[in-house]
């Protein structure tokens, strides 16, 4: 029992500690919830915003190259009513001249007829309208015709070309009337002016905007607005590389961005590169109609404007953690405090479950006043088990626990194998003896027996006098039941040896019996009954008239145990006897070491 001094404390109050700390921990994961929160809509708020100019650049493009759609269509329409048909040369010239006269991102639009005669016709801001008509096409025109003859008239825009100091980017379609072709019409659109576009689009959202035409050419960028680095633009190379624009950065966050999984409303995707400043983000948007590969349309902005609201929520994230960590340090505690008792509890009472009452230690009394009653009652029950476990044998009782107890025990008719023992000589040696000391060698005598019968998986049935009846094959089933008990008798004789014990006599008999709980319903005794019984009592007792005085044991067994243990043990034939009680002799063996 604890000291008076020190009251146990009631479980109450240590839950509403619990309790307190729990409260803690909800009021931290709420923080932790509404920074989160707090970090999405900013997320969310920022990606609308480059949604939007995303999609404002998607419009622009449409806007600035839809003129030369415009025009191929015009075009079609014309050849389709035969009106080309009947156009002499100058009045080509002057309906082409017409057709640049308004869009000035127009470069130029070109005419072929299947005779391979073109007429060309450019706009030039400074120069005005240069004609030129030309007989002979190159390589790649003569492409295009090929491919647009076996193609529905539908415009198709062909990759960036630099011409004449600027780059553009082709646009073509074939010409129809009545379903047969006669020629090709294409247009070129300036891309000089997109950069300028979308550096207007950016501003305005505090981004920067570009266009690439794949992962390493760039379309149009704010750097392009710089007349010295469009110097390096070339007819092999019409379009710079992200690598030489002024800073490398578009090329790294293509490049080496994290990508992020954007929010499920957008069709964009997030990356994310970090450095010492605080990195950037990068939103990209595939954009399809306008070349042979898709084009992409990105912004990308420093990280610091979208991390500037965030600071301030990681304030509120710090506090959700530290109630977080206080509240956990405080459940470990106060756990710990009420689980180590009740583990202790636990694992004593898996122990007595296992019958291994010997090895349970009694529980220690607590500061909580539930559990230090918990403990006492425990203790005072584990005294009774001591005792209980004194009279009770402790391997039948796992058998039944771990089987079907019911069918167990139930009397049932079985082949067994049974053994008697008893000492040599008992009656003249306690005599001699006090009623302690006789007490006290019968107690070692039976400690060495019962361990060797519980070693083989014997039963043991019941002491009678200085005698032991134990048997084998239940309550669980065993073939080699005769096996086992041969084993445990030779295991006694042995230990008797080394502890200098007592000689006895052991008899061996296998037969049938009746085995299972026979006696009153309030006082039950797991036993056996039958004849086998009443001959392997017979076998023992033939061990004081046939003992050869050799050992520590006089082992007899009978011929039906003989016949079950064949040739695994030394033994030898005695002879026949009529046992009392039996019609006809028995066989009796002598087993030896």
């Amino acid at each position: 029992m604890i000291s008076a001094n020190k009251k146990p404390v009631h479980i109450t109050l240590l839950l509403s500690i619990a309790i307190g700390c729990f409260v803690g921990l909800s009021v931290g994961i709420v923080l932790y919830s509404t920074a989160r929160a707090s970090y999405h809509n900013t997320m969310s708020s920022f990606a609308h915003s480059a949604r939007l100019l995303l999609k404002g650049i998607e419009q622009g493009v449409h806007s600035y190259l839809s003129p030369a759609e415009e025009v191929l269509k015009h075009m079609q329409h014309l050849a389709g009513g035969g009106e080309l048909d009947h156009l002499t040369p100058s009045q080509q010239v002057l309906l082409l001249k017409g057709t640049l006269a308004a869009p000035h991102q127009i470069s130029g639009v070109e005419l072929w007829n299947n005779t391979q005669n073109g007429l060309h016709v450019s706009h030039h801001h400074t120069a005005g309208f240069h004609v030129e008509f030309e007989h002979e096409t190159d390589e790649h025109e003569i492409d295009i015709m090929q491919d647009l003859a076996n193609k529905p008239p539908h415009i198709y825009w062909d990759a960036p070309y630099y011409h004449e100091g600027e780059t553009s980017i082709l646009a073509y379609s074939r010409l129809d009337n009545q379903h047969q072709h006669i020629g090709t019409v294409s247009t070129g659109v300036s891309i000089g002016e997109l950069s300028a576009l979308i550096h207007q689009l950016g501003q305005a959202h505090n981004m920067t905007a570009f266009i690439c035409d794949d992962q390493q050419h760039v379309l149009a960028h704010p750097d392009l607005l710089d007349p010295k680095l469009l110097e390096k633009v070339t007819e092999n190379d019409s379009l710079l590389l992200l690598s030489e624009l002024r800073t490398p950065l578009l090329k790294n966050l293509l490049e080496k961005g994290r990508a992020a999984k954007p929010p499920a409303e957008n069709d964009f995707m997030i990356r994310r590169m970090k450095s010492k400043n605080g990195g950037y983000f990068l939103f990209t948007q595939s954009l399809e109609g306008f070349g042979p590969k898709p084009w992409t349309i990105g912004v990308y902005t420093p990280a610091k404007q979208i991390d500037k609201p965030i600071q301030r929520m990681r304030q509120s994230i710090m506090i959700g953690a530290g109630l977080f960590v206080l509240s956990i340090l405080a459940s470990i505690v106060l756990a710990r405090r009420i689980a180590a008792p009740i583990r202790n509890t636990a694992l004593a009472a898996a122990k007595i479950e296992r019958l291994e009452i010997d090895q349970v230690q009694p529980l220690p009394p607590s500061m909580i006043k539930e559990l230090n009653n918990q403990a006492s009652a425990f203790n005072r029950m584990l005294d009774a088990l001591h005792w209980f476990n004194t009279y009770v044998p402790s391997r039948l009782v796992k058998q039944l626990m771990a089987g079907d107890g019911q069918h167990l025990v139930q009397s049932r008719a079985e082949v067994l194998t049974v053994m008697f023992t008893d000492i040599i000589g008992f009656t003249s040696l306690s005599e001699e003896m006090t009623p302690d000391a006789t007490a006290t060698m019968l107690n070692e005598h039976f400690e060495i027996l019962n361990q060797c019968i519980e070693e083989t998986g014997g039963t043991l049935d019941k002491y009678i006098g200085d005698s032991v009846m134990a048997f084998w094959g239940a309550p669980e089933q065993q073939s080699d039941h005769a096996v086992r008990a041969c084993q445990a008798a030779l295991a006694i004789e042995k230990r008797l040896a080394e502890s200098h014990g007592l000689r006895i006599k052991i008899g061996l008999h296998t037969g049938p019996l009746v085995v299972g709980n026979i006696g009153a319903r309030a006082r039950m005794n797991y036993t056996v009954i039958g004849d086998s019984v009443n001959v392997c009592a017979r076998i023992e007792a033939l061990c004081g008239q046939l003992d050869d005085e050799a050992g520590m044991a006089s082992i007899l067994i009978s011929d039906e145990t003989q016949k079950m243990i064949g040739d695994q043990f030394t033994h030898t034939v005695v002879g026949e006897f009529q046992l009392k009680g039996r019609a006809k002799p028995i066989t009796i063996w002598r087993l030896l070491p």
